[in-house]
C-alpha cells in the first residue's frame, strides 16, 4: 500500500440523482493523488505543505518524488517520506497524543446502535442523531431543535 498526503483546499460535493456519489476536486487533491502514485509501497509520502502541518512530530527523509512521478517533477513539488519507527510493529506517537488517548473515555458504546429497521434513506443518521428529527407525511424533515 502507498499513502500520499498533502494539505490544502478542496471542493467537495455529492453527485447523482439516483445513486449518490461523494467526490472531492482541487489542485491539492491532484497533488495528493500524485504523491500516492509516486510513493513507495509501505511508506507515507508527504508534501512540504503536509510536513509544515506536522509541526516536527515525525522524522522525515527526502522523498525523491520527482524521480518517480513526472507531475511532481514538472511542478517542482518537494516531497518527503516519514521515517519508520526503529522497532518493527511499534508506533511512537507524540507524547500529547498518548496522554490524550490514555485519559479518553470510549464513547462508542452509546445508544447509537444499528439495526436494520433504524436506517432509512430519508433519515440515514436518525439512529445516531436521536429522535430530534421527525419525518412529516409530505417527506420533509422537521428538526425538533429548530426555533
Amino acid at each position: 500500500m502507498r499513502i500520499g498526503i498533502h494539505s490544502g483546499s478542496v471542493l467537495c460535493g455529492v453527485l447523482g440523482l439516483r445513486k449518490w456519489q461523494f467526490d472531492v476536486w482541487s489542485w491539492d487533491v491532484d497533488i495528493a493523488n500524485k504523491l500516492e502514485s509516486g510513493g513507495i509501497p509501505g511508506r507515507i509520502h508527504i508534501s512540504k505543505a503536509a510536513l509544515d502541518c506536522l509541526g516536527g512530530d515525525y522524522e522525515v527523509e527526502e522523498g525523491h518524488g520527482k524521480d518517480r512521478n513526472d507531475f511532481l517533477r514538472r511542478h517542482n513539488i518537494e516531497t518527503f517520506l516519514i521515517k519508520q519507527p526503529e522497532e518493527a510493529g511499534l508506533l511512537n506517537l507524540p507524547e500529547d497524543i498518548m496522554k490524550e488517548a490514555a485519559g479518553s473515555v470510549d464513547h462508542r458504546a452509546s445508544s447509537a446502535t444499528f439495526n436494520e429497521g433504524s436506517w432509512s434513506p430519508e433519515l440515514p443518521f436518525d439512529n445516531i442523531v436521536g429522535k430530534q428529527n421527525k419525518l412529516t407525511a409530505s417527506g420533509s424533515v422537521i428538526n425538533a431543535f429548530a426555533e
